[in-house]
């Protein structure tokens, strides 16, 4: 699969608490996984839990994480920010902290997003700390120690200019 089109250099962002992820950047995830769809929204290949194709709104993290982000991150070894981040950034620092469910759709956090955006006033710079994006996933024993108060959880909630915002599912 060509991933060239999310990135194709790493960009080292050292401290993982200033990974945040801008929308642009979720909207270039979310057309990624469209453009791999079929004409019914399916995705070839890609199976979740239950061993049943994907389908491209209601793919789930889990399975965001196993098809695109860590086999599109796997060659420089880097978390998924560092992948999509503008050549020359140093830091993306979060606004908001997000506390989310892996195994809601994809799509419906990305809408949730986008609204928060949208009634907040948002930048496009603007960015908000999601754990699977910002930790690396080829690495995850150095992004998540056993101090809390080590962690880059601990640390993005206490750089974000909001502690954290909830993203529910639409039920």
């Amino acid at each position: 699969m060509d991933f060239s089109r999310l990135g194709k250099r790493k960009t080292p962002i050292a401290a993982t608490e200033h990974r945040g992820i801008t929308l642009r950047q979720l909207k270039d995830l979310e057309a990624f996984i469209d453009r791999h769809a079929d004409k019914d929204g399916l995705l070839p290949g890609w199976l979740d839990y239950n061993g049943k194709t994907c389908h491209k709104d209601r793919i789930n993290l889990y399975d965001v994480v196993k098809y695109v982000v860590k086999p599109a991150t796997e060659a420089q070894k880097c978390s998924y920010v560092e992948l999509v981040a503008p050549k020359g950034t140093t830091v993306q620092t979060p606004r908001w902290f997000v506390s989310h469910w892996w195994g809601e759709p994809v799509k419906d956090f990305f809408k949730a997003l986008k609204k928060h955006a949208f009634v907040r006033g948002l930048k496009k710079t603007d960015a908000y700390w999601v754990c699977a994006y910002a930790n690396n996933q080829h690495d995850l024993g150095s992004e998540i120690p056993t101090d809390p108060k080590e962690s880059a959880f601990f640390k993005a909630m206490q750089q974000a200019e909001v502690r954290a915002i909830s993203a529910c599912d639409q039920t």
